[in-house]
Parts: C-alpha cells; sequence; structure tokens
C-alpha cells in the first residue's frame, strides 16, 4: 500500500494529515492536529494535546499521548502505545498498553495493560472480552470504571432486530404473493400488465424497498451476535493492586471495590459479579 512518510514533526506548517495508505511519522504531532490514514499509523513521538487521530487499520503510538477533553483515538483494528491520558478512545481490535489514565475507553476486543505499570487509573475503561492488568486505581480511590462485556442495550436490540425481520419477511411474501394475483388476473383475461402499470411499479417498489430493510438489518444483527459472542466469557484480571474506588461493571452488573485486593479476577456467576483469586 501507499505509505506517507514525515521525517520530523507534524505542526502547524504540514497542518492535518488525511491519507488513504499507512502514514509514519518520525517526531511528534503538535497541538490540536488531525491525522487520518486509510491504512496503519505509526508515530514515533508524543502525541500532544487536543491531537484527533483516527485510522482503518493498527495504530502504534511509541512514545504516548498526553491528551485533553478534546483528544481522541479511533482505529477499526487494533491499538498498541506506550501510555494515553485524557482522552476519548474507541479500538475495534484490541488494545495493548502500558497505561490507560483518565481516559475513555470503547474496545471491541481485549485490553492487556503491559510492562512494569500496566495500570487503569481514573475515567471508563471497557473491553469486550475482558482486561488483563497489574493494577487498577491506586491508594488515593481515584474513581475508576473498569468494565468488560456489552451493556444490556446491545440485547435489546438483537431482540428487536430478530422480531423486525421476522416481520418484514412476512411483508415480504404479502407482497410477493400480491405480485403474483394481480399478474393472474391479467393472464386470465390473457393480458399483460403494461410497462408502466403503477399498481405492479408500486408494488415492485415496496417489494425493493423491504428487501433493502432486511439486508441492512441482516448485516447489523450478524455484527451484534458476534459481539455478543465475544462477550460471553468476559473477565476482568489484575495482577497485582485493585484499589478502593475501582468499579467492576461485566455487561450491566456492577460490583464496587471497597477494600484492597490483590491478583484476582472478576466474571459474572449467574446475575452477580464474583472474585476469585488467579490461582484459583
Amino acid at each position: 500500500s501507499q505509505v506517507y512518510e514525515i521525517p520530523g514533526d507534524v505542526d502547524i506548517a504540514i497542518g492535518n494529515i488525511d491519507f488513504r495508505g499507512d502514514v509514519i511519522i518520525h517526531g511528534s504531532v503538535r497541538l490540536g492536529l488531525h491525522v487520518h490514514a486509510g491504512g496503519s499509523l505509526i508515530i514515533d513521538g508524543i502525541v500532544e494535546a487536543g491531537v484527533n487521530l483516527s485510522a482503518d487499520k493498527d495504530i502504534l503510538l511509541k512514545s504516548g499521548m498526553m491528551g485533553d477533553s478534546r483528544a481522541s483515538v479511533v482505529t477499526k483494528a487494533n491499538l498498541f502505545c506506550k501510555f494515553i491520558e485524557y482522552a476519548q478512545v474507541t479500538v475495534g481490535g484490541s488494545i495493548q498498553a502500558e497505561a490507560l489514565l483518565s481516559c475513555d475507553v470503547e474496545c471491541g476486543d481485549r485490553i492487556i495493560l503491559i510492562g512494569k505499570k500496566g495500570r487503569i487509573l481514573g475515567g471508563r475503561v471497557r473491553a469486550v472480552r475482558g482486561i488483563e492488568a497489574n493494577s487498577i486505581g491506586n491508594q488515593r480511590e481515584v474513581a475508576t470504571i473498569a468494565a468488560a462485556g456489552v451493556e444490556s442495550d446491545v440485547y435489546r436490540r438483537l431482540k428487536l432486530l430478530e422480531h423486525k425481520q421476522e416481520v418484514t419477511r412476512k411483508k415480504l411474501q404479502m407482497i410477493e404473493d400480491e405480485i403474483i394475483e394481480y399478474e393472474k388476473k391479467f393472464r386470465a383475461l390473457h393480458m399483460a400488465p403494461k410497462e408502466n402499470d403503477m399498481t405492479k411499479m408500486n408494488l415492485i417498489r415496496a417489494k425493493i424497498k423491504e428487501f433493502a430493510m432486511l439486508s441492512q438489518d441482516q448485516i447489523e444483527l450478524e455484527e451484534l451476535t458476534e459481539l455478543s459472542e465475544r462477550a460471553k466469557e468476559a473477565k476482568i484480571k489484575v495482577y497485582s493492586t485493585i484499589y478502593p474506588g475501582v468499579i467492576i461493571m461485566i455487561d450491566d452488573f456492577i460490583l464496587s471495590i471497597k477494600e484492597l485486593q490483590e491478583n484476582v479476577y472478576f466474571e459474572m456467576f449467574l446475575d452477580r459479579i464474583i472474585m476469585k483469586r488467579n490461582e484459583e
């Protein structure tokens, strides 16, 4: 694929970047700029406040991101980074990082916090398949939400789509039956409908409309079904310490951490979240 390579910093002199292939930046990305790659995005230097990053493939931030309320990272694939702080992060695949600090994170797969720190501190972090970290929260009991699985809205939407598809299929069958009956009337008179016959044209238009809706809903249904399957065995694992002040969420179930815990994991059991030791 095509590659756009910048030897130094991306600053106001270079401006925003929107490139259809891979983007490689050997310097930093300065305040408030936007960088989009149709392929992968690699940044060697620091990403400063107010920067918006997006890519259709993997993003690699070798030095991390010092964000603010305007900063965002979006990728359909995976995110690899040293750290991210104060940013909105939306990732279709998995995330590997050393630290997520005061971020709002939505991850379609799994989050793994690696390295000596390997921590989540502050903000809200959700990963559909689960989270692995050395530590979550801190001694100051900074409010931190670590979430796995999916919210109940996903399951409600699945049921709605299943019902909607059933209704649409019935409508399609009724329209098909009407078309057949309409053509039968003409055949009985040894005639055929005119090319611009409005009744038949309206029936065909209705059929096309319902079929398009059925196809669109089927795509969403398959995506949500796959998402709910990924969430089935979601766990949150903490290899070192999880502190009071942390809220654990799995699907829509909530568990508040009241006492310091070490080397534990959290999973669903029936209709509640339970905690176990990792060696169990």
